[in-house]
């Protein structure tokens, strides 16, 4: 019996020794449970922290400036005379008038007329050299030739009723040429009409 209750006891130690670990186990499971929570919320608090403060002292970046484009201005064109004409054995025709390709008086753009020059004296070179001389000037020369006839006589100038406006202003630039101290008398009278007869828009006959 001794023996029996001694086994029976032994038995019972160990049972009651498993049971208070399992209890302790038991017992210590929570608290790593909450140690562990109460870690995470802690770091969870302190990253939170540091992002909200982040956010609060950061700077924001510069904004861009808009580039301010300035229109430039295209001048017009401007062609200064210092032309010199000289005509084959009927002396020279010069000007050192500086003209601007609108004229101011009139308002008139020299470009927008065309001009045809022919040779109504027979000298070699006149038509060109006095075509030379209006596209310094800014006219838009269409034709350089011969007139039907070479007995025209000083500067002839024909200008379509459509475009009549340019008659005085033609006329007066060649007259600025021909008034020269050096120029050809010859050159000295310019006259100007009104014709429709005429092919082009103007034409200006250099005579003898």
């Amino acid at each position: 019996m001794l023996l029996f209750f001694l086994v029976c006891m032994s038995e019972n130690e160990q049972d009651y020794q498993a049971f208070a670990n399992y209890t302790m186990r038991s017992q210590e499971r929570p608290r790593i449970v909450i140690i562990f929570a109460g870690i995470f919320i802690f770091l969870a608090v302190i990253f939170g922290a540091l992002f909200i403060i982040g956010a609060l002292y950061k700077k924001p970046k510069p904004a861009m400036p808009t580039p301010i484009i300035t229109p430039t201005a295209t001048p017009l064109p401007t062609s200064s005379v210092s032309a010199v004409l000289k005509p084959s054995l009927t002396g020279s025709l010069s000007s050192t008038v500086g003209l601007s390709v609108q004229d101011k008086s009139t308002n008139l753009d020299r470009s927008k007329l065309q001009v045809s020059v022919l040779n109504g004296s027979g000298a070699k070179g006149a038509a060109k050299q006095v075509s030379t001389y209006l596209e310094s000037l800014g006219y838009n020369i269409a034709q350089v030739g011969n007139a039907q006839v070479f007995t025209y006589r000083n500067l002839t100038v024909l200008v379509k009723r459509s475009k009549s406006a340019y008659a005085p202003l033609l006329k007066k630039d060649l007259q600025a040429a021909s008034n020269a101290a050096n120029a050809n008398p010859v050159y000295a009278s310019v006259s100007a009409s009104v014709s429709d007869d005429i092919s082009g828009e103007a034409e200006v006959i250099v005579g003898k």
